[in-house]
């Protein structure tokens, strides 16, 4: 199973996702390129900043929601 699939199936079971998460998960160390290709799929992947305790940016994806296109 390549790690695009096993990131898409860890998406649809409802988890969120950061590089740290794809790395010890997967051993991905290129999370933001594996999202990209499965967005360039058709998978409605969402990039959420997050802001650590430590002042430091990151991102987190998830799949999108169906209600949030009605915002």
């Amino acid at each position: 199973m390549s790690q695009e699939s096993r990131i898409q199936e860890y998406l649809e079971a409802g988890n969120c996702m950061t590089n740290l998460d794809a790395l010890r998960l997967f051993d991905c160390m290129a999370a933001s390129q594996r999202c990209t290709a499965l967005r360039k799929k058709g998978v409605p992947i969402v990039t959420d900043m997050i802001d650590t305790p430590s002042g430091k940016r990151i991102a987190s994806w998830r799949l999108k929601v169906p209600f949030e296109d009605a915002k």
